[in-house]
């Protein structure tokens, strides 16, 4: 290896972490949040940044996804590019692009010049992506993949994007570099010194041209604070591929920061004069700020979310820290940068920066936050915080109330369940596989130190600490079903995953998968009784009539009960759509909804177990709507444009059997498929339609003596017989041999009354 590739090398290393721009050469492979300098452009549908299917992407897990006119991907760089790849495919069902894309460059990020423009791009699965290469100018510091003009029906993705490190040519080309990193023209270099003591430095040139010699005139440094530095030397000429230094000294006169700009004039055209920003530091800081920024608001108020705007700034940047419930009381400390995540006390860092406004998740409905800014100058170590009465101020998160939503509702009307039904199942599919982009990235992901992101296991309450971006294998985690894929009535058919109710999102939870969402497989959700596992908050095992169950933590509880009474009610006898194909209207209830005979169910366990209602109610009384189910109500809403009516109205769930999904009285007040709710009593009557035997399940919450009845539709009594019932589940057997064909009403009294209708075939 020559001296110069030596010495170069260990120059080229990205700028600190409060740059904004890319260092060349820079790369994204287009997943997860793009690096510093890259700019990823949405101006359509929240979540749909990405595409993921597998004819989509050159590397795994995905590429860009541009779908509207406007949408584009930018890398403000650092230094002259080399060349610009990239990998781009047209996303549509015929066989034609129709559509427009540009690449372009800029000098200021404003006026933009075409590099190429791109009408003709292969689709389909059978084809691949066109790779393309150009070479923008050497004054471009801004580069775009722009999709200039959308026709209805095509998309563009966009993937492995890179900017390269310019070819060295024959003539002679600068580049600087101090402490082994390299400083550009017009970029910032830190320093510091004793106050009134000299300092040596020395920043280093090279001269990266093949044959032509580079010529270095007169070195100069002006400035503010210029007195405080003196040019002690530096070469007059750099032979092709080498290097020399130029040398100053830097006496501090006061304290603080002491700016200068060190100019070196030279003969490569494009960087003559060649500039460096000195930002020397008297003692250990830089100059503190004079000032807060003078206002803090508040917009885009959500459950989920508020924007938040800061005015006046006039330092370097800012911090704000965030807290719920209580005035903020902690600080940064100066010498010390923060991520955002990271905590200061019993305080959070939710910014750091200087755009005048910024997003903040992480919130619940309706709770009290309190913010402080704390302005800065420096950076790294030089850092230097005014926390002397910084700004503060306090919002309530939105409430995530309905509003009018259920203005047509009346329960009252015995219409109750259909209409309410009618209601929730007019919205907007968000596709199981957009679940990542969609609730993961923008609602369940939470910052936290080291520029780390942590999730949570709903059900057993797990954290998951990682680097993004999320990936679902390597993370251990899963998409799963509440009411479970099996239980639906389209399981197993062809098209079951793409309809609306598998990729609802009111009844997707986000769950640890080898340890919680296998184990727990398709079982209903009880109460353990016998406990045969466990991990963390999540229990496995039998209930008190020894069939498998499981249980979530206790905080998950009513959220689980309420998003299944959704499901139940969204769907029953309603259109369970699929886009570009035939809905199906399908019977939802609790009756209908026994665990197949699949794996891993054994045969005669799939028709014995089911999810019971009675413990379903009971969860939703004992665990009412929290501040985070609120906020992911809302959430999901404006995602799919429908609400969970019961979690803005839990006691609607007393006007609804979920056993036939019929209307009950008087709510509350009122019974459940006659004595459901009040004796809290389940019975179910199996296979129906029955041949030879009938099956007969009662759970009770008390023991009593009971009668079961079975009459035909003329009212005759056809069997009559008195059982002992305990408490728990009960089971009997009844031959059918007496009965002929036709439809009978099962009667199960003593403790309430529930009755059944039943069809006999013989």
């Amino acid at each position: 290896m020559n001296k110069i590739s030596t010495l170069f090398a260990a120059a080229i290393i990205a700028l600190n972490s409060f740059s904004q721009t890319a260092p060349v050469p820079t790369t994204w492979d287009c997943n997860g949040t793009p690096p510093d300098g890259w700019v990823q452009l949405q101006t359509g549908t929240a979540g749909n940044l990405f595409y993921t299917s597998s004819d989509l992407y050159t590397s795994a897990p995905s590429a860009v996804r541009l779908d509207n006119t406007g949408e584009y991907v930018l890398i403000k760089i650092d230094d002259e590019p080399g060349l610009f790849s990239y990998n781009i495919k047209g996303s549509a069902t015929q066989p034609n692009f129709n559509g427009t894309v540009k690449s372009q460059w800029s000098i200021n990020g404003t006026t933009w010049v075409d590099l190429r423009t791109i009408t003709t791009l292969p689709v389909l699965q059978a084809n691949p992506f066109l790779s393309i290469v150009d070479t923008p100018s050497a004054q471009a510091r801004f580069l775009r993949i722009i999709f200039t003009q959308k026709q209805s029906g095509y998309n563009v993705a966009v993937d492995d994007i890179t900017v390269a490190v310019p070819v060295a040519g024959a003539k002679q080309e600068i580049v600087a570099a101090f402490l082994n990193k390299k400083a550009t023209t017009g970029s910032t270099i830190w320093f510091k010194s004793v106050v009134n003591t000299a300092s040596n430095l020395k920043v280093k040139l090279y001269n990266l041209g093949s044959d032509s010699t580079l010529t270095v005139g007169a070195t100069t440094i002006t400035g503010s604070a210029a007195a405080d530095y003196l040019f002690v030397s530096g070469p007059s000429t750099i032979a092709p591929k080498d290097s020399g230094e130029i040398q100053f000294t830097f006496t501090p006169s006061i304290a603080g920061t002491r700016k200068a700009v060190l100019s070196i004039t030279n003969n490569d055209a494009d960087e003559n004069p060649y500039l460096i920003n000195l930002n020397g530091v008297g003692g250990d800081y830089a100059t503190e700020p004079t000032a807060n920024p003078t206002s803090i608001n508040f917009s885009a108020v959500k459950s989920y979310s508020i924007k938040v705007g800061v005015k006046g700034n006039a330092s370097d940047g800012y911090v704000v820290l965030r807290k719920e419930g209580t005035v903020v009381g902690d600080a940064p400390v100066d010498g010390t940068t923060y991520d955002v995540g990271t905590g200061i006390g019993s305080s959070k860092v939710f910014y750091v920066g200087k755009d005048t406004s910024f997003t903040v998740r992480e919130t619940h409905a309706g709770l009290t936050y309190h913010f402080a800014v704390f302005p800065y100058n420096g950076v790294d170590q030089y850092i230097n915080y005014k926390i002397n009465s910084p700004l503060a101020a306090s919002r309530v998160s939105g409430a995530a109330l309905s509003g009018n939503y259920y203005s047509t509702i009346d329960t009252a009307n015995p219409n109750f369940p259909t209409a309410l039904g009618t209601l929730i199942n007019n919205h907007t599919q968000v596709f199981y596989s957009n679940y990542k982009p969609t609730i993961i990235d923008n609602f369940y992901t939470r910052d936290t130190t080291g520029l780390l992101k942590v999730v949570n296991c709903e059900y057993s309450g797990q954290f998951i600490t990682f680097t993004p971006p999320f990936d679902f294998t390597p993370l251990n985690m899963s998409r799963e079903h509440a009411t479970a894929s099996s239980w639906m009535p389209t399981f197993g058919t062809t098209a079951h995953s793409d309809r609306f109710a598998y990729s609802d999102l009111h009844n997707l939870r986000l769950a640890n998968q080898n340890d919680v969402n296998a184990p727990r497989s398709n079982y209903p959700f009880d109460e353990i009784v016998n406990q045969t596992g466990s991990f963390l908050l999540a229990k496995f095992g039998t209930d008190a009539n020894s069939k498998k169950v499981f249980e979530p933590r206790d905080d998950i509880k009513g959220d689980i009960a309420r998003g299944i009474m959704y499901m139940l009610t969204a769907y029953n006898l309603l259109p369970n759509k699929i886009n570009g194909g035939q809905a199906l209207s399908d019977a939802w209830s609790l009756d209908s909804m026994q665990m197949p005979p699949v794996f891993p169910n054994p045969i005669g366990e799939q028709l014995s177990t089911r999810q019971k209602q009675a413990i379903l109610r009971k969860w939703n009384q004992q665990d009412p709507p929290s501040a985070f189910e609120r906020a992911r109500n809302e959430f999901v809403q404006d995602q799919q444009n429908n609400r969970n009516p019961f979690v803005d109205h839990p006691e609607w769930a007393c006007y609804i059997d979920f056993n036939t999904m019929r209307y009950v009285v008087n709510g509350c007040n009122g019974t459940v498929g006659i004595g459901e709710i009040e004796n809290n009593i389940d019975v179910l009557a199996y296979p129906n339609p029955a041949h030879e035997k009938l099956n007969v399940s009662i759970i009770s919450d008390k023991s009593y003596t009971g009668t079961i009845e079975i009459a035909d539709m003329t009212g005759k009594i056809v069997l009559s017989k008195s059982t002992t019932i305990n408490t728990g589940e009960n089971w009997l057997e009844i031959s059918l041999n007496d009965f002929v064909s036709g439809n009978y009403i099962l009667t199960a009294s003593g403790n309430g009354t529930v009755k059944k209708k039943v069809q006999v075939i013989r």
